[in-house]
């Protein structure tokens, strides 16, 4: 986040890593790349590794739209394969470290509805499930032939047809809805399926086989989307009522901006600077002294990372009102 190719510190240890958390605290999972880049344009002699890069998934919430922050088995798929692909293809990195294996217990942290835990493990707390994520990893670094069909966990699926993402390490899987094959495709690590169609009563098996493996799950047809599914949805009607306050309109700012994006519009820096000072007058000497460095890293967040990350201390009518407020303000 902060101009690590210009600090002096780098010049003195023989090796060096960072932590790099683009598509999770901040960012997205396309910065990670150019980050990596542009320390190694500037440094090409220096040993270069990544000491923690991960993103947190909870087994009970699921989205056929996965998006960051929402704590979902299938965005920390993506997450992980979108990383895969960026420090598979930089061999100049002398080390990458995952964080984490396993979920861990952590005393005071309360994320994702789920409290004293954190979820970035490719595998939960009691060693017995492992994510889809973790066979992203096995497709990459495994030579034992498999297949994993991805979701699950995901069982209750809104509408005719669904997408199935499946893992392997064999060049070729052949999918199954309830015995009849959709086809086959080629190609290497992950393997997406369109339309696959889902019964409109009882449950619709979903096989895989790749070359003499084989792996299934059970998907049933649902109605509507499952609201048991969603982090936000918890709350009820609280939320229902949040959820129907929240515009989006094309060409103007809202939460779902980055706070970079939206200081560099005059209206926008305004705003951001009317918050801050209220922010300052709520903590006081608490307050860090927004500096370049500062406004770098707080930057590439959106407005609504945070707030999911801030929780109960970021009320969502202050939300409402601050993105009501942005909605006017054209990009």
């Amino acid at each position: 986040v902060f101009l690590v190719d210009q600090a002096f510190l780098n010049e003195i240890s023989d090796l060096r890593s960072y932590n790099i958390y683009y598509g999770w605290y901040g960012g997205s999972v396309e910065d990670n790349g150019p980050f990596i880049d542009s320390f190694h344009a500037a440094h090409p002699d220096l040993p270069l590794g990544i000491s923690e890069y991960g993103c947190e998934a909870i087994l009970c919430w699921h989205s056929d739209k996965p998006e960051q922050g929402d704590y979902s088995e299938e965005y920390q798929a993506f997450y992980h394969e979108k990383l895969l692909e960026t420090l598979m293809s930089r061999p100049f990195l002398w080390a990458t470290h995952l964080w984490n294996m396993f979920d861990f217990a952590v005393d005071m942290r309360d994320e994702g509805g789920f409290a004293g835990k954190n979820h970035k493990g490719l595998v939960t707390h009691d060693r017995k499930t492992k994510k889809d994520s973790f066979y992203i990893y096995k497709a990459w670094w495994s030579d034992v032939p498999f297949v994993h069909v991805c979701g699950r966990r995901f069982e209750k699926r809104a509408g005719k047809t669904t997408a199935v993402k499946v893992y392997s390490n064999q060049p070729e899987v052949e999918l199954f809805a309830n015995g009849r094959s959709l086809g086959k495709k080629t190609g290497s690590k992950v393997f997406v399926f369109e339309n696959v169609p889902l019964r409109l009563l009882g449950r619709t098996v979903i096989t895989a086989r790749a070359g003499e493996c084989s792996d299934e799950i059970g998907l049933r047809r649902v109605r509507k989307p499952f609201a048991g599914y969603r982090l936000d949805a918890q709350a009820g009607q609280v939320d229902n009522w949040f959820d129907s306050k929240l515009e989006f309109p094309e060409g103007y700012f809202s939460i779902k901006d980055k706070i970079s994006d939206i200081v560099k519009n005059p209206e926008g820096k305004a705003l951001f600077d009317e918050l801050s000072v209220g922010l300052a007058a709520q903590m006081g000497d608490g307050m860090p002294k927004m500096d370049d460095s500062l406004m770098r890293m707080v930057g590439s967040f959106t407005i609504q990372r945070i707030a999911k990350m801030a929780g109960d201390k970021f009320p969502k009518e202050a939300l409402v009102s601050l993105n009501e407020k942005l909605n006017k303000i054209k990009k």
